[in-house]
């Protein structure tokens, strides 16, 4: 055969594999994606600094038997999209970067411009996948979404060192609560507390639920470290979440802690 014709025919077989998910394991995870090479390696290595960063954080046993958390990666957004709309345990929007399929453990994402994008997003999926698997017993109700937004924005990073999460200020949150305040738009505590996000359809406001959700996180992570501990705690006990905010943020102090967070969010 000429050799222009087994070049055709070795393009077409290599063809037919683009777009294929290849499996691979972790210590932590089961990786599904047609990344190769380095940006696959690298990727592995990701993901276990990952589950290092919040176990550190949050450390104990799982509280629910799951398969190996599976983590989905596209390299091409239209596949990404075609699989989220296909996909019927989440009601999937296309405007989002990735998500977190409860049902079956599964994160799925898509590489975006470069691995950096790919990691921020992984970061704070990431931790509602941990949420699930290491906080959550079954029969518990979900965490309050301010706590974990909160944590999985505080969580998002593209850096790695030492085996670990590099923490990055969200200056971007930082600069839109601050011209909230300037404008006089910020969000009450109750307006944070009672917000789901799922609910939210106008960008903006979606936009803001996350920026009080994580500065608020990064205030008490910096100032009262031992309450979203104690929160982490009772909830893998099973307890009520309403009933867990009630003992850890008394009624009577939850005014000054939120006047006190408006005042670092101006010099954080």
């Amino acid at each position: 055969m000429p050799k222009l014709s087994w070049l055709l025919v070795f393009i077409v077989a290599a063809s037919a594999h683009a777009g294929e998910l290849v499996r691979s394991e972790t210590k932590h995870y089961v990786l599904l994606t047609d990344l190769a090479g380095k940006e696959r390696r690298d990727l592995e290595r990701f993901l276990e600094a990952m589950h290092k960063t919040y176990l550190d954080v949050f450390p104990g046993d799982a509280v629910r038997e799951l398969e190996a958390a599976t983590v989905r990666v596209f390299a091409d957004q239209a596949a990404y999209n075609a699989f989220g709309a296909a996909d019927g345990d989440v009601g999937f929007n296309q405007n989002w970067r990735g998500y977190y399929a409860r049902a079956r453990h599964e994160l799925v994402s898509y590489r975006g411009a470069t691995m950096a994008d790919l990691y921020s997003i992984l970061s704070h999926e990431g931790f509602h996948q941990f949420v699930w698997e290491y906080m959550v017993p079954e029969g518990a109700d979900i965490l309050p979404h301010w706590y974990e937004e909160g944590l999985a924005d505080y969580f998002r990073s593209a850096d790695v060192r030492r085996g670990k999460l590099e923490h990055v200020r969200k200056g971007y949150h930082v600069s839109r609560i601050n011209r909230a305040i300037r404008e006089d738009w910020v969000w009450t505590r109750v307006q944070l507390w009672d917000c789901d996000p799922a609910r939210i359809t106008d960008p903006l406001v979606f936009d803001a639920f996350y920026a009080h959700a994580y500065l608020f996180m990064d205030f008490l992570v910096a100032h009262a470290r031992k309450r979203v501990k104690e929160v982490y705690k009772l909830k893998k006990q099973g307890r009520p979440s309403a009933e867990i905010i009630d003992e850890v943020f008394p009624a009577d102090s939850r005014d000054r802690l939120y006047e006190a967070f408006l005042r670092y969010a101006q010099n954080p």
